[in-house]
């Protein structure tokens, strides 16, 4: 299965609905998706009701503010609360029996959780954000897990749907999360003008214009 397990939905700040997202997905022959909103579950329903008409796979997620940077949770199911430390978190979303990966860990446009990924315990270490503005950020993590032995996964990062698809990874089944057994299927980067074209619509409708 091809999975892309980093989405945003207009329950975050993303511009497309749950369902629009999952339609993306299916136009792109991806097998299936995780909507992962910033601090959020709420989305997950619409989205499970969406990928389960279209036959796509569901992987319930979320972002979490850390103190110290965002951590996905990959099978959560439960909001967990932003503000606490990245090992708290992680440790929560362990608790929930999920997978905890740190997003963009050096992106230096976003919050981060940087060098913290040599301490706390993430399951993975995203090393191809397609969505990352600086490339050497994307290049940095990929030294450092390759340096450290981690895990690795790509995503999208989609806050629109025209970004969706361009990271994605591979899995014979949703066990090879928790195996250790996934792929890294693409890993490019989302053209500028797409995230250009993503950010002025997200700001037409922060204005009420879209």
């Amino acid at each position: 299965m091809i999975l892309d397990v980093h989405l945003h939905t207009i329950f975050s700040d993303g511009i497309n609905t749950p369902a629009e997202m999952a339609a993306q997905v299916k136009r792109l022959k991806i097998d299936g998706f995780a909507i992962t909103d910033h601090n959020t579950v709420k989305g997950q329903k619409i989205a499970r009701e969406a990928a389960k008409k279209l036959k796509l796979t569901f992987v319930p997620g979320i972002e979490v503010s850390s103190l110290e940077g965002h951590v996905l949770g990959l099978f959560i199911t439960e909001n967990i609360p932003k503000c606490l430390s990245a090992e708290e978190t992680v440790e929560r979303i362990h608790e929930q029996g999920g997978i905890a990966i740190a997003a963009h860990p050096y992106d230096h446009f976003r919050e981060s959780v940087k060098d913290l990924v040599r301490k706390v315990k993430f399951d993975y270490i995203e090393v191809y954000n397609t969505r990352a503005p600086f490339l050497p950020d994307n290049w940095k993590a990929q030294k450092v897990a390759k340096e450290l032995g981690l895990k690795i996964t790509a995503a999208s990062d989609a806050h629109a749907i025209e970004e969706v698809g361009y990271g994605t990874v591979y899995v014979k089944g949703l066990n090879d999360f928790s195996s250790g057994k996934l792929k890294i299927h693409k890993a490019n980067w989302t053209p500028p003008w797409i995230l250009t074209y993503g950010k002025f619509r997200r700001l037409l409708k922060k204005h009420g214009l879209y």
